[in-house]
């Protein structure tokens, strides 16, 4: 008894021993009093005894005083309840149901064969994530296999992180060609060794197995409590593998390659392994067929973990027995009205706004959790915001299409993926220039950057044209100014004649009226149709002019159209040059895969056939 009440103070402390600070707040209470009490006994040595009972209320004193003593004791017990005082640990079990799920993904070259549209691997991407869809518990990992395997994800409970990579996958990626399930089998294998496990279920989404595979791929499973089901992309016809130059893949003899589905060996391979096995279809069928409970359910088979946690035993809440006599007397006094009514009103009085909200959230999350859950969300402008990461805070600027802001926060990375992600704000800001000095300085720290070295070409590219198009509108512009000079020197030159051949006229009128003066003078009709003629020469001189300045309103008009068009032009084409870099997540995988196979290269015997 004794030894265990020494180990019990021994062991003694708070879980949360930042709440015994609110016990400061509480000491200041009997001070005030003490210090009021002490005041008011001041008067006892100025009035005489026989007149302090009519004067001195010291008896009610002291009963207006005994509330606040309690509250006080009241505050102090709540607050080590709060700090939760414990002495004793207790064992706690935990159970958890081990549910391990491996899905390997066939990317040979057979799988860009296009008798299920658009392709095999497009389809079998769409049931990968029709898959995990169907994983509410448990770990699953993903495998790849074309000539070689390569882990793309581990055993892992986020199948959101597997959803989020499988766009990226293609065979092209792939630095080996070929068809080595075997080497497949071997990654998954290892996946549950290193797990501690011994089994699990494996999901094969392929178009065929190689026959003299199937004996080895046999071994590999021996001894493992492995369920396979597989799932068959393609059709017993087959397509042809077409090729990036747009061509088609051909075998040694120069025949076009036909891949077909090996539906008997899929088959017989799945219930060799206590599996399931179906077609590709256009519906979900295909993927409830397989991951549907069989007659043995598959729970009774998976293990449970037993795992023992050291939890202390929290005393605080027996404190609270010290507190109800207090309530029920303050309650019974109208102490608890007076101390909770004025404290209801000044909280359902304060509006709740944004500031009190993101400090709430800043409680039980830190920045970065906020940002991501935000970046999840595609609400780009909040993740900015949120975001204490620089790298996260600038591919939210980046996905708001605020380059300006993203360039800024990129530029704090020195590395070589921060000055490629600055080249790429750069590029899409329209600062080409710039962007050319972000990748050189990306390629100067990993000259092998092959994402880098395309953006550099491609910006280059863009440049030059630019560069040459606005050569092209400033020698069109400079044209369109001499054609401009040119009609109006004819227009000049056409007014001058026109001008002097007006004046040859009147002078040759005034000649043979100076002639025929001597002679009658002219009569009223003359002079009538005189005027007329000067009137109707003149409007036609006014028609021309505006017809001329009409003219040149119309060219000036079109230069405008011109122009606009020629910029509307060049911004389109900057757009379709900016469309073209890439955001290829698939190149860190590429470089995964590249990285691996030159540091472990598999058994290439067992590599299949090419396709």
């Amino acid at each position: 008894m004794l030894e265990d009440f020494s180990a019990a103070i021994f062991q003694f402390h708070f879980l949360r021993p930042f709440w015994l600070l609110g016990v400061l707040p509480a000491l200041l209470l009997p001070i005030a009093l003490f210090y009021r009490q002490v005041k008011m006994g001041s008067w006892h040595s100025v009035i005489k005894a026989e007149f302090q009972p009519y004067l001195l209320s010291g008896e009610t004193q002291i009963n207006t005083s005994l509330p606040f003593y309690l509250i006080g004791f009241a505050w102090v017990t709540a607050t080590l309840i709060l700090a939760g005082p414990t002495w004793q640990k207790l064992p706690q079990e935990v159970h958890k149901k081990v549910e391990a799920r491996i899905i390997i993904l066939d990317q040979s070259y057979s799988m860009l064969s296009t008798d299920v549209k658009p392709d095999r691997n497009t389809r079998a991407k769409h049931k990968l994530t029709d898959l995990l869809e169907q994983f509410d518990e448990g770990t699953t990992a993903l495998i790849v296999y074309a000539g070689d395997a390569h882990v793309v994800t581990p055993l892992t409970e986020d199948t959101r992180t597997i959803a989020n990579l499988s766009p990226s996958l293609t065979p092209l990626i792939m630095p080996v060609a070929g068809n080595n399930l075997i080497h497949a089998i071997q990654k998954a294998k290892q996946l549950l060794r290193n797990a501690n496990l011994n089994q699990g279920e494996i999901f094969l989404l392929t178009d065929g197995i190689e026959a003299q595979q199937i004996e080895t791929l046999n071994e590999l499973l021996e001894g493992l409590n492995v369920t396979v089901n597989v799932l068959g992309i393609g059709t017993v016809e087959g397509a042809p593998i077409p090729l990036p130059d747009g061509s088609f893949l051909k075998n040694n003899a120069g025949s076009i390659v036909l891949p077909q589905l090996d539906r008997p060996s899929l088959l017989k391979f799945s219930r060799q392994h206590g599996g399931r096995y179906s077609d590709i279809k256009n519906n979900d069928a295909d993927i409830e067929y397989l991951t549907k409970e069989r007659i043995n359910d598959l729970a009774d088979q998976l293990e449970v973990t037993e795992r023992q946690f050291d939890s202390w035993k929290e005393e605080g809440p027996w404190l609270l027995l010290l507190l109800m006599p207090l309530f029920v007397i303050g309650f019974r006094k109208g102490w608890l009205a007076q101390i909770l009514l004025p404290l209801s009103l000044v909280v359902f009085s304060a509006q709740p706004n944004v500031s009190q909200a993101g400090l709430w959230q800043d409680l039980w999350s830190t920045g970065d959790q906020q940002g991501t859950k935000a970046f999840q969300q595609e609400n780009w402008q909040t993740a900015s915001e949120q975001f204490n990461s620089t790298q996260w805070k600038a591919s939210s600027f980046y996905r708001n299409n605020d380059y300006q802001q993203a360039i800024e926060e990129f530029s704090k990375d020195s590395s070589t993926t921060g000055h490629y992600n600055q080249g790429n704000a750069l590029a899409n800001a329209g600062q080409l220039e710039e962007a050319i000095e972000a990748y050189q300085q990306s390629l100067a720290l990993n000259p092998d950057h092959q994402d880098a070295q395309f953006n550099l070409q491609l910006v280059k590219k863009m440049l030059e044209e630019q560069e040459q198009q606005e050569s092209d509108d400033n020698q069109d512009g400079e044209k369109s100014d001499e054609g401009q000079k040119g009609e109006k020197g004819e227009n000049q030159q056409s007014q001058n004649q026109d001008s002097q051949s007006g004046d040859s006229e009147e002078s040759q009128s005034d000649t043979d009226d100076n002639a025929s003066e001597p002679n009658a003078s002219k009569s009223d009709d003359d002079e009538k149709d005189s005027d007329e003629e000067s009137a109707s020469a003149q409007k036609e001189q006014e028609e021309n002019q505006q017809e001329e300045q009409n003219q040149s309103a119309q060219q000036d008009q079109q230069q405008q159209q011109r122009d606009n068009a020629s910029a509307q032009e060049k911004e389109k084409a900057l757009q379709q040059w900016l469309g073209r870099i890439p955001d290829d997540p698939g190149g860190l995988l590429r470089q995964k895969f590249l990285y691996e196979s030159q540091t472990s290269a598999p058994d290439t015997q067992t590599n299949g056939k090419p396709w």
